[in-house]
């Protein structure tokens, strides 16, 4: 058997988790996008949606790119694969490749 390890994700909160919800609806947005999308219904400012894409893009779940004066954001992993990852990490390290899919250490037994 062949293991094969990966960089755990850093967990998203609510609001990160809100965003990078509406930019994989999206495929890209600014912070006035993403405000209008998920900030104004829940009451907080463009400064703290801008915050939490700026924290999403430290943890490596966003990419961004400026065009003028502002920056456009789009996920660097898609929904599935995001949640295939959080399962992962919650299962264990993989324990064997099969297909191309992590089998947990669990699964093995």
């Amino acid at each position: 058997m062949t293991s094969r390890k990966h960089k755990p994700l850093l967990e998203p909160g609510k609001l990160e988790r809100a965003v990078l919800e509406h930019l994989w609806r999206a495929g890209e947005a600014d912070v006035v996008e993403t405000h209008r999308a998920v900030g104004a219904r829940r009451g907080i400012t463009i400064n703290t949606v801008g915050s939490a894409l700026e924290r999403l893009h430290r943890k490596g779940l966003v990419t961004r790119w400026k065009i003028s004066h502002e920056y456009r954001y789009q996920p660097t992993i898609d929904r599935e694969s995001f949640v295939v990852r959080q399962m992962v990490d919650g299962a264990g390290e993989c324990v064997s490749w099969r297909a191309g899919l992590c089998w947990p250490r669990f699964w093995i037994s």
